[in-house]
């Protein structure tokens, strides 16, 4: 469909420095044509369809497979455009001017844009310990008042929201945060509570939600993630209530009136502090440090008696806790990840022995320190996960800060705090190119074989291996030689060769033709490698200087940029590239 009544506002150019890895995130604009408007909803981004592995490696699309479209105000609004957001492989590099080309689907339309206007009251921004803060989207303007009349609302705060929006599309106006203030915790707590009154229980923070609208909060009893709470004399309690505030125009009734509102029925009421308890702060280990591992990769060889990494528990001196190492998972095949082995075959339930037993009280230096336990080599395809958990013990909890990338926590900050913090155990890894096999009567002339001039792989051999997500940099045993690699393979049979237009781009002033990275196919689809091509060319002669139509020849470079999961082969079929008569 490409792009309709809308265009990109312009190509986005940034200078990078050669072979520096790091690059920042690109942006595009989509702009709509005069008369018309947009919203990111009615994009779709095809990048990866339609080039497929020639951007695997390079534009990294995240959970979702997909490009980040986003509106840079209300959607529909005149001044709206949509943010095309685009994020590279952390280790991608250039070593000369590239071009990175996505492919979006969309429409903008007439613009259908009328004025709305909708309130929210509450309780608590006018309370001696409460207060409130909002944060507008873009387009929306707010106007607070403070009511006088009727009765049984005095006092109460009047937030007005006003903007452009279209009946039927939901929009996003602000963030409200409702919060009970705190001169002085030591001595008391002022928490957030739903307000008396009403027939369900437990009571709600909103009873009522009328057509058009919706609110994006933790309900009771509940703390959400963007809540802030505090543990008191009768249990955790939230000091800050996170709310999102969204909005639907409605075809029957008057949007622009704001007599359309809702109410957050929230009171601030007081305790005592809860009794101190001692807390676990972070959990560290010493992997980095291994041949091959990283603050939760475990080395392809193992842990052994002579390399055990140190685990350190660090917290307030008197701190509980006992812990527990288990084999989680294994993963036999990268492309799909699926899994044979829930918990290992050698322990019972996965459970790995010879770890600290019972429970474990933190001496006075704050620190507690124990060697991780054994673990075998892994030497097959796939991987293997670990889990590490930490449960708190009476009188402890454990902060947010022990729990790493990839960790998981339940009551965080809480009595019963458990944190579970992930490892994984991959083997040596390689990357290899090969040329698939060549159609009846085509040969390789001597000298410039695929199997020679592409190169078989970047590691591999006993000493030469590649470390799962890094560089071969990486492992000082690999050359440079594996890093880039310059190919040039020729073929040739008795009759007359020619090169593929659908698959291969006149070069301007040359008398090659270049073509696509994407003729080099992955075999395995989701291994997270990244392989940069560059200056590929495709040329009827012996050679790019020769015109012989009984040869033909392609070159290129190729750079390994990072392993990736599991090994990984490149192959690319010649006669994509050649026609032959």
């Amino acid at each position: 469909m490409a792009l309709i009544n809308c265009k990109v506002v312009e190509e986005s150019l940034i200078a990078q420095t050669p072979g520096e890895s790091g690059i920042a995130a690109y942006e595009l604009f989509i702009e709509p044509d005069d008369g018309y408007s947009l919203a990111a909803a009615d994009f779709t981004d095809n990048t990866y369809e339609t080039f497929s592995s020639y951007v695997q490696g390079i534009i990294d699309f995240g959970s979702e497979g997909k490009l980040l479209l986003t509106d840079t105000t209300i959607p529909y609004t005149t001044d709206n455009k949509v943010k095309i957001t685009i994020n590279l492989h952390p280790n991608y590099s250039i070593t000369e001017d590239t071009t990175i080309t996505v492919d979006i689907d969309g429409e903008a339309v007439i613009d259908p844009s009328i004025p709305v206007s909708v309130f929210v009251l509450d309780e608590v921004s006018n309370e001696i310990y409460g207060d409130s803060s909002i944060t507008l989207e873009n387009g929306v303007t707010l106007d607070d008042s403070i009511l006088t009349t009727p009765y049984h609302l005095l006092g109460w705060t009047k937030h007005i929201f006003t903007y452009t929006g279209t009946i039927g599309t939901e929009t996003k106006l602000a963030t409200i945060i409702l919060k009970a203030t705190n001169p002085n915790m030591a001595s008391s707590i002022n928490y957030l509570q739903p307000a008396p009154g009403g027939t369900i229980y437990p009571r709600p923070w909103i009873r009522t939600l009328p057509v058009g609208f919706n609110v994006v909060h933790t309900p009771v009893p509940d703390i959400g993630s963007s809540d802030e709470a505090v543990d008191t004399l009768i249990g955790v309690k939230p000091i800050e209530k996170y709310f999102e505030l969204w909005y639907t125009p409605q075809a029957d009734m008057d949007n622009a009136s704001p007599s359309n509102g809702m109410y957050i029925h929230a009171i601030v009421e007081t305790t005592e502090p809860a009794n101190r308890s001692l807390s676990i702060t972070n959990i560290t280990t010493n992997l980095s440090g291994l041949s091959n591992g990283s603050f939760n990769v475990i080395p392809y060889s193992g842990i052994t008696v002579s390399n055990p990494p140190v685990v350190k528990v660090h917290g307030e001196p008197g701190a509980k806790f006992k812990v527990e190492f288990k084999e989680s998972k294994v993963v036999e095949n990268v492309s799909t990840g699926r899994s044979t082995i829930t918990g290992g075959n050698s322990y019972f339930d996965g459970i790995i022995p010879n770890m600290p037993t019972g429970t474990i009280v933190i001496p006075r230096s704050g620190v507690y320190s124990f060697s991780m336990p054994l673990v075998d080599s892994f030497t097959t395809t796939g991987w293997k996960e670990f889990e590490m958990k930490i449960t708190a013990g009476v009188g402890t909890t454990i902060k947010s800060s022990a729990v790493k990338t990839g960790g998981t926590s339940i009551n965080i900050g809480e009595n019963g705090s458990v944190v579970t913090n992930k490892f994984y155990q991959y083997p040596k890894v390689n990357i290899a190119f090969v040329s698939g096999a060549l159609p009846a009567g085509w040969g390789y002339t001597t000298g410039y074989e695929g199997t020679t001039q592409l190169l078989l792989d970047f590691g591999g051999s006993s000493s030469r291996y590649g470390v799962v997500s890094k560089p071969p940099s990486s492992n000082p045993r690999l050359p440079n030689t594996t890093r880039v690699y310059n190919f040039e393979v020729r073929v040739t049979d008795i009759g007359t060769f020619s090169l593929n237009t659908d698959n291969t781009k006149a070069i301007i002033g040359a008398t090659s033709n270049s073509f696509s990275r994407s003729l080099f196919v992955a075999t395995e689809k989701n291994n997270r490698d990244s392989v940069s091509f560059s200056n590929l060319k495709a040329h009827i002669g012996q050679g790019l200087s020769d015109s012989d139509n009984n040869f033909a020849t392609i070159t290129g470079t190729i750079r390994c940029n990072k392993f990736g999961l599991g090994n990984q082969v490149y192959t690319i079929d010649l006669s994509e590239i050649f026609n032959f008569a």
